[in-house]
């Protein structure tokens, strides 16, 4: 029988993060990966400051032109083809390869002593929670913590009768054809969710993201929105925004990004969340080890209410700002009112300043009582 203290399954940025935080504090672990690294990910590829800063932070060794294959601060919202605003931000936008960004991380991890078990798919049926225990045709594997970080896989979750939510994503790569940076996003034209069209070096990355299976809806969006030829088109589940009921974990087992349903609902992003819940994760087992206990589980659902909140937060806005109506006005108010579009890219999707409670209060505070403008 092999022995860690950490069982981590799944090495994307969730899963690498909290491997990378557990072996600074010198604690065993190994990740199981059903892929070989470097691999391909099916993702937007769009990355925020707080995003950039948390990596430069926590992981210092890596630097953003190992993984950010380019920067803009050209924003475009569209709505039904119908351009709406056309913006520059002063916080730029980073784009990424997901095969660049999570091989970083892994490569990180291993320097730091880590162990990466590739190609293997580790099914519900081959985990015994009673002995701790992972049982595969190379071995058995005993864990004190098992930490899901395998994106929407319902793994654990179905080991704990927890029932997960998740929206679909469709999404393939066009050819370059001009030298414009300009992320794109559409509205309106799909149920629940939006379009877009992200700049890389040669080529964009170009999707969408709805709340159901609409194979048909993605099929007109890029042939009549787009208008580009497309390739390599693949669709994935990603979260919902709606909340996974994680107290129904063992105190020993926790889920982290998409596991957990850590995605915010407006935007899509999730790398961000993945990065900080796996870093929050590897705390939490940490203050257990060192508090002498094992409520692992306890610790770490205090630690991550206030992304939990947000999150809720955030599905209550989306569900009112995509009724068809709605959005329309909001639109039309885009359109008049520049400075909302800037401050809610600026200080809400680049950093989070606020949360989706109350940001439109301190828009409203900040532009009329203060007097700050922006753009």
């Amino acid at each position: 029988m092999i022995k860690y203290a950490v069982i981590i399954i799944g090495g994307g940025p969730a899963g690498a993060m909290c491997g990378i935080g557990l072996q600074r504090a010198g604690i065993s672990t190994c990740i199981f990966d059903k892929a070989a690294f470097p691999r391909d990910k099916l993702c937007g590829g769009l990355l925020t400051k707080k995003t950039v800063d948390m990596i430069q932070h926590h992981c210092p060794e890596i630097k953003p032109e190992e993984y950010v294959v380019e920067e803009t601060n050209s924003v475009a919202f569209y709505y039904q083809n119908e351009p709406i605003i056309h913006f520059s931000t002063r916080i730029p936008l980073y784009l990424t390869e997901r095969t660049l960004l999570d091989d970083s991380l892994i490569k990180l991890y291993r320097n730091l002593g880590g162990t990466v078990f590739e190609n293997e798919t580790i099914r519900a049926h081959q985990i015994d929670p009673g002995s701790r225990t992972i049982h595969l045709d190379t071995g058995t594997y005993h864990y004190e913590v098992l930490i899901g970080a395998y994106g929407c896989r319902s793994l654990l979750a179905r080991l704990h009768s927890i029932d997960p939510d998740h929206s679909f994503c469709v999404e393939g790569t066009a050819d370059k054809v001009s030298a414009e940076k300009t992320v794109t996003i559409y509205f309106g034209h799909v149920r629940s969710g939006y379009g877009w069209d992200f700049p890389k070096k040669d080529h964009s990355t170009v999707g969408t993201l709805e709340e159901t299976k609409g194979d048909r809806i993605s099929g007109s969006f890029f042939r009549d929105i787009i208008k580009k030829d497309m390739h390599s088109i693949r669709g994935a589940l990603i979260p919902s925004g709606r909340k996974v009921a994680l107290k129904k974990l063992r105190q020993n087992v926790l889920l982290v990004g998409d596991a957990a349903g850590f995605t915010d609902p407006v935007t899509g992003e999730g790398i961000y969340y993945a990065l900080l819940s796996g870093k929050i994760a590897a705390e939490s087992v940490q203050e257990a080890i060192r508090n002498g206990n094992e409520k692992y589980l306890d610790d770490y659902l205090q630690k991550v209410r206030t992304i939990r909140k947000n999150i809720r937060d955030a599905n209550f806005l989306k569900k009112i700002l995509y009724h068809p109506l709605v959005l329309k006005h909001f639109m039309h108010f885009i359109r008049r009112h520049r400075s909302f579009a800037l401050f809610y890219v600026e200080e809400m999707v680049s950093q989070y300043k606020y949360g989706y409670k109350d940001f439109l209060f301190r828009y409203l505070r900040r532009r009329f009582i203060k007097g700050e403008r922006w753009g």
